[in-house]
């Protein structure tokens, strides 16, 4: 059998250090007993797999369900002989149960069977054994069944006990008069369990139950400059790549370009889906003739070109459909650390792979355009500056067919990084503001879509800022339409500037006077 382990970002999050000795936990295994498991093969055609479903049925479910019970991975932490009402959870869930338990006074073992209660502790809900529910359920008035999302374990109890006389009650997702008890939507924390318990022991326990907490302090909303939607790096080709004509349909895919879902469509596009790591377009093949848009732009990272995204192209092309595929090529995934893209190649190389796809055209948009001109390029393929990033766009859009934008500029993250290490020059030049000049328009932030252009507040009032510490001189801000910007350069050190420096008189210079010394607390 398949094993899955279900791992919530409560745990997940967490670290410690454990020191467990490897005797600590010895499992009992389930005896054979003529049984047998047909050892794992790759042979999974009929009839083959009939035998072999058979074989997972009546057999290796119950081999489970043995080494469940065995083990007591489904144990009863809390079993009082008089219990009227049993409780069930399982994995995370439990703990949570226990906590929320414990804030209404009944925070140990002890004290929890005092007042009836039964609990199970699920460690193992799948394969679902009946025995051991029928034993927890015996006397019981009810059954809280308290999970998160779908009713999974809430219908294999009421199925385990559907032929049992004088069954509990079960109640779950919804209580006995069909109104909503636990919540089917996101996780089940302390906090949405205290109603639920409530609810359920309130009526039969009354004061021995703490009173509930207190309610929440009302929270002051923080203001527009204090909260931070996540967005592209200072700098980030993403911020060029990513813009669309007016109204265009665009298809978001894996990559750090995924954030476009947080973005306005004005600038990004409309969303039509966000498909799996290379899928990227294949959506567009079954949607292209039920939707009245004639085109769609799907963004594409380099590396998950270089993993999958290829054959998403090539079926496209089988498809006749008309899309354009907007491969940025920043030569680092950087959305999981700026490696480089296994199997990589370089710009001239992917346009040679996308022609033999056959693709219908290939416009490169790049900050560099003399330095591709001097690749060896296909014939055919155009290379513009990216100021121009949306007409290419608007000319691909009429071309028939599967057509191509590479926007190549490097990732802004490593080229800070490059630049640290002293792989990349820095550039001599940084951008101000003038704030005398500057109205705090914004337009700079619209058209550069930089983290680093700023808003603060000055002797004249709110103006725009250039945040120098986070600035990766990508200097996109300058195309905004505004007379405060300034650009600060300072030149090279060079002989010439040495030799100037030793030529240049100096003043004549007498001896420092050093003072006295003084003892502690001389004036």
């Amino acid at each position: 059998l398949w094993v899955g382990l279900k791992i919530v970002a409560d745990v997940a999050d967490g670290t410690g250090t454990v020191d467990l000795h490897p005797d600590r936990l010895v499992p009992r295994l389930p005896e054979l007993a003529g049984r047998r498991v047909s050892p794992p093969d790759g042979n999974l055609l009929t009839p083959h797999t009939i035998e072999l479903e058979r074989e997972i049925f009546e057999v290796r479910y119950e081999l489970a369900t043995e080494y469940a019970s065995l083990n007591a991975l489904n144990d009863t932490p809390v079993d009082p002989p008089d219990a009227w009402i049993g409780i069930i959870a399982s994995g995370y869930t439990y703990h949570e149960l226990r906590d929320a338990l414990g804030v209404l006074g009944l925070g140990d073992d002890r004290t929890i069977a005092d007042a009836g209660i039964r609990l199970l502790r699920m460690q193992m809900p799948i394969p679902f054994d009946p025995r051991t529910l029928r034993t927890f359920a015996r006397g019981l008035e009810e059954i809280l069944v308290i999970e998160e999302k779908a009713a999974n374990i809430e219908s294999l109890v009421k199925d385990a006990l559907y032929a049992v006389p004088d069954r509990p009650r079960v109640v779950g997702k919804r209580d006995e008069n069909d109104e909503w008890l636990v919540r089917a939507h996101a996780d089940l924390d302390v906090d949405a369990i205290i109603p639920v318990l409530q609810r359920r022991l309130g009526t039969r326990l009354g004061e021995r139950l703490a009173p509930p907490p207190a309610p929440p302090r009302a929270r002051i909303p923080l203001s527009p400059a204090t909260t931070r939607t996540p967005a592209f790096c200072s700098g980030c080709p993403h911020s060029w790549s990513t813009r669309v004509p007016e109204g265009a349909l665009v298809g978001a895919g894996i990559g750090c370009h995924t954030m476009i879902l947080l973005m306005p469509a004005e600038r990004v596009g409309e969303i039509a889906g966000l498909t799996a790591m290379g899928g990227e377009g294949a959506q567009w093949i079954g949607m292209a003739d039920f939707v009245g848009t004639p085109h769609l732009f799907q963004n594409v990272g380099d590396g998950t070109f270089f993993h999958s995204a290829q054959v998403a192209i090539e079926a496209a092309v089988d498809a006749g459909v008309n899309i354009t595929y907007k491969l940025l090529h920043n030569g680092a995934v950087a959305m999981t650390g700026g490696q480089r893209a296994p199997g990589s190649r370089g710009v001239d190389d992917i346009c040679r792979l996308l022609l033999a796809h056959g693709v219908a055209r290939i416009i490169i948009t790049t900050d560099d355009v003399e330095g591709h001109r001097r690749l060896d390029l296909p014939d055919g393929v155009e290379v513009w500056d990216r100021h121009r990033v949306i007409e290419a766009q608007e000319t691909l859009a009429r071309v028939p067919g599967v057509t191509v934008l590479i926007h190549d500029q490097a990732c802004a993250a490593e080229t800070r990084r490059a630049r640290k290490r002293g792989l990349v020059p820095t550039p001599d030049m940084r951008v101000a503001i003038n704030h005398r000049i500057c109205e705090g328009c914004g337009d700079c932030g619209d058209v550069s879509a930089c983290l680093s252009v700023q808003p603060v507040e000055t002797a004249f009032g709110r103006k725009t800022t250039i945040d120098q510490t986070s600035c990766n001189l990508d200097y996109h801000c300058l195309d905004g339409d505004c007379p405060a910007f300034m650009v600060v350069t300072h030149p090279r050190r060079g002989p010439l500037r040495r030799l100037l420096r030793r030529l240049r008189p100096r003043p004549a210079t007498t001896p420092a006077t050093v003072p006295a010394a003084t003892a502690p607390g001389d004036p």
